[in-house]
């Protein structure tokens, strides 16, 4: 008896009330669209059930409302009208749904059908191999990578905290071998020229490769989840643990380098630890997954916010994201429905979205410091931007001479550009930047002032602020 002779796994009526309470209301199409990703329509087994989920998730992509008749057009525009049944099915689908607010659980159904089929595909495919004569070592390196590639998506959303994490990495390097306007950032005098991060902004962090630009937006992510401000990053190239031994590096000044191998000195083990224990009581989220669309990424923005409240978001980077329905449209056009997307999530949330763009690797010959239209595809993100903020370091920038050979571990200097704020000065802040603990501090000048305001005490920060600041 072979695989082909079981039925595969699915859940009809688990996909009936899906689709159902999609139907019914907005919150339960974001829900499940964070509980499928990155599978998408795939996860139905009924073909007719993967069509009508596409038309509903395609019409709140666009912003429009789940209403039978748009269904009905877009349906026989795709030619699938008929497929489901038109509205009798629609109906049928609807009134199978007890309640909607239970479509995580419909979903969760659906997701563990799909995982079992493809488990089911895997072994069949392993199968397979040995019978072309695979060796053993062979089909144990398949069926491994197949199993963890599976694993790696069992749990929905991927979004994990970072004193979760913490705790994993000090477990993993200790075995042998006040009254805000804005969510400050602990960069002071940045705090001075935004008022913090307001609700509702989109900023964009711009920086050419290898400069620290996810350094400074981790920076500033921690800072504000260990003021409690639920914090949610979501980071599209670099791994949890990676962001994770950046965390404990920067908060216990403990070398980065030194958290790539086992045994760790005792003395360091301890500062790891104090960090640990700093960034269990912090309220910051992190989501590694590297499959995000557009669509996806505010979709399980919108879920976690709605269970954790999150105050601000961190998308790292804005070049990493794509838009299925801009597949065939240029780069730019892409790029512009991408920004135009996370400034209406800024808004929709009423919370401020933090976007980290790549600049051009080759500025203009004549220019040392970045300009705005240095971001690539930079049109629509400068125009959708509240504010947009370049760094740039001088070690990075300049040409090092034949005899000098300088420290990567030396503390330098950076800038960052406040390049536009729509509703403010612009100017630059000086940074430090110390690279064996991936971190930005400010000057010591910058510190020895209150500046996050004592209402007591009537000071304001922007009071000290110049307001006719060029770049």
């Amino acid at each position: 008896m072979s695989l082909h002779d079981f039925p595969l796994p699915h859940n009809d009526a688990a996909e009936r009330s899906t689709l159902g309470s999609m139907l019914r209301e907005a919150y339960a199409i974001d829900m499940a669209i964070a509980t499928f990703a990155p599978f998408g329509a795939e996860v139905f087994d009924v073909p007719a059930h993967q069509k009508i989920y596409k038309v509903i998730t395609e019409l709140h992509a666009r912003g429009k409302p789940i209403d039978g008749e748009l269904i009905r057009e877009l349906a026989t525009k795709r030619g699938t009208w008929d497929e489901f049944d038109g509205y009798k099915g629609l109906a049928e689908m609807i009134n199978s749904v007890a309640s909607p607010l239970r479509v995580e659980y419909y979903a969760s159904i659906v997701r563990d059908k799909y995982l079992l089929r493809k488990i089911m595909g895997t072994l069949d495919l392993c199968g397979r191999k040995i019978q072309k004569h695979a060796t053993a070592a062979e089909a144990i390196e398949f069926i491994q990578g197949a199993i963890l590639d599976l694993d790696r998506h069992r749990e929905m959303h991927n979004v994990q905290t970072a004193g979760e994490l913490a705790t994993q990495a000090i477990k993993y390097l200790s075995e042998p071998k006040g009254d805000l306007r804005g969510l400050y950032t602990g960069f002071p005098r940045l705090d001075q020229f935004l008022a913090g991060l307001q609700p509702g902004q989109l900023l964009v962090i711009g920086a050419r490769p290898a400069v620290g630009k996810t350094a400074l937006a981790l920076n500033m992510a921690a800072h504000i989840a260990l003021q409690r401000h639920p914090t949610l990053f979501f980071s599209l190239e670099m791994a949890a643990g990676e962001l994770t031994n950046r965390l404990l590096a920067s908060g216990s000044r403990v070398p980065s380098h030194k958290l790539r191998k086992r045994p760790i000195w005792d003395q360091d083990l301890k500062k790891l630890a104090g960090a640990k224990d700093v960034l269990l009581d912090s309220k910051l989220y992190i989501d590694d997954s590297s499959t995000h669309t557009i669509h996806s990424l505010r979709s399980v923005a919108r879920v976690v916010h709605n269970r954790h409240r999150i105050e601000c978001i961190f998308v790292d980077y804005l070049q990493l994201l794509r838009d299925p329905e801009s597949a065939r449209r240029s780069r730019q056009e892409e790029v512009a429905r991408i920004s135009g997307s996370l400034k209406a999530l800024a808004r929709d949330l009423e919370i401020p979205v933090v976007v980290v763009c790549q600049l051009n690797r080759q500025p203009d010959i004549h220019q040392k410091k970045p300009r705005m239209s240095d971001l690539r595809e930079s049109g629509a993100i400068e125009q959708d931007a509240d504010v947009v903020l370049l760094l740039h370091r001088d070690l990075y920038a300049r040409e090092v001479k034949a005899d000098e050979n300088p420290d990567p571990t030396e503390v330098s200097d950076a800038e960052l550009i406040i390049a536009k704020q729509r509703n403010g000065p612009v100017g630059v802040i000086k940074l430090h930047w110390h690279a064996k603990y991936t971190r930005f501090d400010v000057p010591a000048d910058q510190t020895a002032k209150l500046l996050y305001g004592d209402e007591k005490a009537g000071y304001d920060p922007a009071d000290d602020l110049p307001y006719d600041v060029d770049v």
